[in-house]
């Protein structure tokens, strides 16, 4: 991991360690799946089953239940704490910057522009709005903090 994102993860922590944040355990079941489903696709990419991996790190079914719980439940957090700061602070997500994610998304996954469209759909749209919303708090966080060593 860069120096970058260790400096980010920091900071997020710090300042959601000074807030309170209820996720619906619905949502955790959903991210949890989510994630289990993301990473049981770049296993096969490498030609690697679930299995193979939890054996790999040597952790049982539960404990990779509980770690993808645990992964789902912060990510959340983080997302309500910045998506609460975003708020606060007034942030927007304009058309451009929405359309500039857009293409980006297209061309990582070899897609025309309007197919990236029709296949997010609006839902996803407002997805991609929300996740550009969250990095922008999370900019203004690394921007106005005071770093000592």
């Amino acid at each position: 991991m860069e120096a970058a994102q260790l400096l980010e993860d920091e900071l997020l922590e710090k300042v959601m360690n000074g807030c309170t944040v209820e996720v619906p355990e619905d949502a955790i079941k959903e991210r949890k799946l989510g994630l289990i489903n993301s990473l049981t696709a770049q296993l096969q990419q490498s030609q690697m089953s679930l299995n193979d991996y939890m054996k790999y790190h040597n952790i049982s079914q539960l404990e990779f239940d509980e770690y993808m719980e645990r992964d789902a439940k912060k990510m959340l957090e983080g997302q309500a704490v910045l998506g609460k700061i975003a708020e606060i602070e007034g942030l927007t997500c304009n058309e451009q910057e929405l359309n500039r994610e857009l293409t980006e998304m297209a061309l990582s996954y070899h897609l025309d522009f309007e197919q990236i469209i029709d296949a997010l759909g609006d839902e996803g749209k407002d997805m991609i709005r929300q996740d550009i919303l969250t990095r922008k708090a999370l900019d203004l966080i690394v921007e106005h903090a005071v770093v000592t060593e």
